[in-house]
């Protein structure tokens, strides 16, 4: 088994791309203007260990950097934002703590701003870094996140694009709109990362091995072919044939490491899959979850480290999986009984928590502990959250899966959808609005006849004309 991260010690094949996006950014944190690069292409290509290479050198250069995560399972409003700009103010001191507080401060659900009142608000906190620092602000999966999100990005690189401001996304393409580089207004760059050839991929095999071990030649070729180009996969099947398994048929990422899960014993194997369950690795939360301490869940965390399965990140020392893909793959292998009672078990847990816990992220989980009752209330309820902070978009999204639970009751049915056409008439779809607004107005009119209702029936009909 390694017990240490596999990976080829220098960036290969992206020599053209590094330099593209160096010149950009020290061109923008050197002199201004800012700009926009948007790495994209599929899971596993090396997106990732392109922007770190960028990242790094935005810190040489004396910037700011402000890392963001976004998540495929929750897409509350702002959540990567917040999370990023929480850490960042730990890590900082003096004017710029205050000014990322001034950030923190505006994008909290509880401040009760307009949507203009919000961008102007952390347009002047951004203002106050900008005065101390450049600003280099690097965006990881920029395709799960919010559309509140997203719009405030948007809105800032308009907003400094004559500042000392660089902006870098990772994304992919087939998730993305068609349009999303043009909404930038020419300012943003596009970096396209395709497969690598056999020869690069070759080389990455043969550098991630130097110290390690050794493969005959037919092996390195084999794992060079099913790799179909992809780094990410070439270096899971090297760590799969250094640990003595066979190649898989195929060069899906799922293979090598379920086998390198199958390894595990079954106290560490039950930790790692309600992790991937959980979508984040939170030792206090699992520990709760397995009905054990935390040093015991560091303890497990470690003997999957061993096989690569999970990393802890060497600045914050917060665990996470090893990629995206990694914690999709465990997952998949959960059977649906399982998954059931894992999602069950968290919702409750999280329900108890003394903590404020996003409604987007119960949810989630209620969904997939097939409890449509939850599930309809949480939805709801993210959905109240996200029209607060004007994410209209994803209000209309939680309202449909509310709506999607299958509710029996009349009245609830009339309620969703009322928001559902109040928020589609808000995000400027007047067509989509009026068959929602009908279709609670004949709901309301069906009920029992009280006052309340004939009075919503009434203003319902009303907005209709």
């Amino acid at each position: 088994m390694l017990s240490s991260p596999l990976a080829a010690p220098r960036l290969v094949g992206r020599e053209n791309e590094i330099a593209f996006l160096l010149r950009l950014l020290e061109d923008a944190l050197g002199c201004a203007p800012g700009s926009v690069a948007l790495i994209d292409g599929e899971a596993g290509i090396g997106k990732t260990r392109l922007m770190a290479e960028v990242r790094r050198r935005a810190a040489d250069f004396g910037a700011l950097t402000i890392t963001v995560q976004a998540f495929e399972q929750v897409r509350d409003p702002y959540a990567p934002l917040v999370i990023a700009i929480a850490r960042a103010i730990d890590e900082a001191t003096g004017r710029l703590a205050e000014h990322l507080r001034g950030v923190g401060t505006a994008l909290d659900a509880d401040a009760k701003l307009t949507k203009a009142k919000r961008l102007a608000t952390v347009a002047t906190a951004f203002r106050g870094i900008l005065r101390e620092r450049p600003v280099g602000l690097f965006f990881e999966d920029i395709h799960w996140a919010d559309r509140a999100t997203t719009d405030l990005l948007l809105f800032l690189s308009t907003e400094f694009v004559a500042e000392r401001f660089f902006v870098a996304m990772t994304l992919r393409p087939e998730e993305m709109p068609a349009d999303f580089a043009g909404k930038f207004h020419g300012a943003a760059h596009t970096v396209r990362l395709g497969p690598l050839d056999s020869r690069h991929i070759t080389t990455i095999v043969r550098e991630a091995l130097r110290g390690r071990g050794s493969l005959d030649a037919d092996r390195v070729r084999r794992i060079t072919e099913l790799a179909g180009g992809n780094p990410l996969f070439a270096l899971e099947l090297l760590r799969n044939a250094l640990a003595g398994g066979e190649d898989g048929a195929s060069p899906a990422l799922t293979y090598p490491i379920l086998q390198r899960l199958a390894r595990l014993d079954a106290q560490t194997r039950q930790v790692i899959d309600v992790a991937s369950a959980v979508g984040s690795i939170e030792p206090v939360f699992l520990a709760l979850l397995q009905g054990c301490t935390p040093a015991a869940i560091e303890e497990f965390l470690e003997r999957a480290q061993r096989d690569a399965l999970v990393v802890r990140d060497p600045g914050s020392g917060d665990w996470r999986f090893a990629h995206a893909l990694t914690r999709a793959a465990v997952e998949s292998q959960i059977s649906p009984r399982r998954r059931i009672q894992a999602h069950r078990k968290i919702g409750e847990l999280l329900e108890r928590e003394e903590r404020v816990v996003d409604a987007a992220r119960l949810a989630y989980h209620w969904k997939f502990a097939d409890d449509p009752e939850r599930s309809l209330r949480y939805n709801e309820a993210a959905a109240d959250r996200a029209a607060e902070l004007h994410d209209y978009a994803a209000a209309i999204r939680f309202l449909e899966a509310a709506i999607g639970t299958g509710p029996t009751d009349l009245a609830v049915i009339a309620r969703l959808n009322e928001k559902l056409a109040d928020a589609a008439m808000i995000e400027g779809s007047p067509s989509r609005a009026r068959p929602d607004r009908r279709r609670a107005a004949s709901l309301y009119r069906t009920r029992r006849p009280c006052r309340a209702d004939s009075d919503a029936s009434a203003s319902l009909t009303a907005a209709l004309v």
